[in-house]
């Protein structure tokens, strides 16, 4: 069977694992290497055998009482426990709440809250974070390893049947993932998706990636962001290839693992390009397997594009989308068509009439820009979210006329490529991982010593952009940037602290008695 095959409007997400499970059942699903938190741990599961131990898992889950649409989240790092509970959850019927394994109490309190998750999977390491008193929904934690204060996902395998469920599922209609985004307001806010629009997304990638012949991806980015468990798990589960997970992006490991498992296609963000470029002795590995390297999150340098390429002579593809709407647009391979550094690409499959990409006036919203003109990019495809959840004037703002505003800017050329050059909003990219700089003020506005803070994003060479925060401290206060820093680490997820702090006298002002960022942005 061919994945070009595989009916979309009738199967999910966990019916293509199985589907697979029949066709290739000794095919390698996944292939998992430690390198820090679970070093030495190398774990592969066969489609059949990946299988039946998502049908236990959701076979446990159905005993402790979960029903169809219940929402359990997944707060884990990459590990083979995260993929069983992830086909597991669906499999009960039931929808996955992804989350940052570096997201502290207080985030991911909130995200609990608002989705009323039942149950938390879970490591040890990562209980003390969560706050039972404070999450009013919750009911179980459940730990991939020891723990007084939890079930363990092993134990609740045991005994349960390896046949499939068969909870009925509406694919295009059943919520199936509510992963988050940040917001404007410096909110998160979480984006449901059905099964079809990842199987839709995924289809018309792999159309537009010709993945004809064999392939082995590999997924160095986290599972909870949409560029693990979508863009490159996703691509060899669609397409009943193997898919080498890495705990953690390490440029040596990646190496050896691309020579051991003949890895063909991957993702990797602009910071891991440049560490891959760097890598020591990186020319004793054999990477000739490789076909083709996606990048996206934030924008790739052309130099940085033309170096990677000639290093490891192989397609580097920049490509575009959100947790709102997937993937959207990249770069063709070569063989099928031209590769422009600095450009996102085209759309998927090809300028595909059912992908719209716009550029409209970042003021009105309506008017069309003409070809080449700077605006903002808004877009409209069969796989987008329609409304964040339980927030619905952020979906008014973001989601209108079946289009998807998405506050970045940008232009589209004579060949159809888009062009990003610059944010809308204020949003702070840092790795391809989004910092709003409300949510950092709100937090240092805790501190007793400040008076005001205004947090910006500053240009870094590797990770494309850094948050620093300028501090006015209340009258006879002082302060330094390391206890900032100390005051934010158990608040914040690591990415999100200021790199530098900037202490003034007063914050410059406009008129209206906003911060303003032009005065901030020249001390930058």
């Amino acid at each position: 069977m061919n994945w070009k095959e595989i009916n979309i409007d009738e199967l999910g997400l966990h019916d293509i694992l199985t589907l697979w499970a029949e066709e290739s059942p000794d095919t390698e699903v996944l292939i998992y290497e430690g390198c820090f938190l679970f070093k030495d741990r190398v774990e592969k599961y066969t489609f059949k055998e990946m299988d039946l131990i998502t049908n236990k898992f959701a076979h446990a889950l159905i005993k402790l009482g979960i029903k169809k649409g219940d929402r359990i989240a997944l707060y884990l790092p990459n590990c083979p426990e995260f993929i069983i509970a992830y086909f597991g959850i669906f499999k009960a019927g039931a929808t996955v709440v992804p989350m940052s394994p570096i997201y502290t109490s207080r985030e991911i309190t909130y995200q609990l809250n608002d989705t009323a998750a039942r149950i938390v999977i879970t490591a040890s390491y990562l209980i003390a974070n969560i706050d039972r008193n404070a999450v009013k929904d919750l009911e179980k934690i459940i730990s991939i390893n020891e723990s007084d204060d939890a079930l363990l996902f092993y134990d609740i395998l045991s005994g349960e049947s390896d046949e499939n469920p068969n909870i009925a599922v509406d694919v295009k209609n059943d919520i199936v993932m509510i992963p988050y985004t940040s917001g404007t307001t410096g909110v998160p806010k979480g984006v449901p998706h059905t099964h079809y629009h990842y199987t839709w997304n995924l289809r018309e990638a792999c159309y537009h990636n010709g993945s004809d012949e064999v392939e082995v991806a590999c997924t160095i980015t986290p599972l909870f962001h949409v560029t693990g468990y979508h863009d490159t798990f996703g691509f060899g589960l669609f397409c009943g290839y193997s898919t080498v997970v890495m705990e953690r992006f390490n440029p040596g490991q990646f190496l050896e693992l691309v020579e051991k498992y003949k890895i063909t296609f991957t993702l990797i963000p602009t910071a891991g390009l440049i560490y891959m470029i760097n890598a020591p002795e990186r020319e004793k590995y054999d990477t000739s397997s490789l076909k083709g390297v996606m990048s996206g999150g934030a924008a790739v340098p052309k130099e940085i594009g033309q170096n990677f390429t000639e290093v490891f002579g192989v397609d580097l593809v920049e490509g575009y989308g959100s947790t709102e709407v997937l993937i959207t647009n990249v770069n063709p391979r070569s063989i099928y068509g031209k590769i422009k550094f600095g450009s996102v690409g085209i759309t998927v499959n090809n300028n595909t009439k059912d992908v719209i990409v716009k550029i409209v006036d970042e003021k009105d919203g309506v008017t069309e820009r003409d070809q080449g003109e700077v605006g903002e990019i808004i877009i409209k495809i069969p796989c987008s979210s329609n409304a964040y959840w339980n927030k619905p004037e952020d979906s008014k703002e973001h989601f209108r006329n079946g289009f998807w505003y998405s506050g970045d800017i940008g232009y589209i050329d004579e060949e159809g490529y888009l062009y990003i050059t610059d944010r809308k909003k204020d949003m702070i990219n840092v790795s391809g991982f989004k910092c709003w700089p409300r949510e950092v003020e709100e937090v240092i506005h805790m501190h007793e010593k400040v008076a005001d803070v205004t947090v910006m994003g500053k240009a870094d060479p590797v990770k494309g952009e850094v948050p620093v925060a300028f501090i006015e401290l209340k009258k006879g206060e002082t302060m330094d940037a390391e206890e900032v820093k100390d005051f934010l680490k158990d608040k914040l997820a690591k990415y999100k602290l200021p790199v530098d702090c900037i202490f003034l006298e007063s914050l410059p002002k406009t008129l209206v008695g906003k911060a303003d960022r032009n005065e901030l942005q020249k001390l930058l």
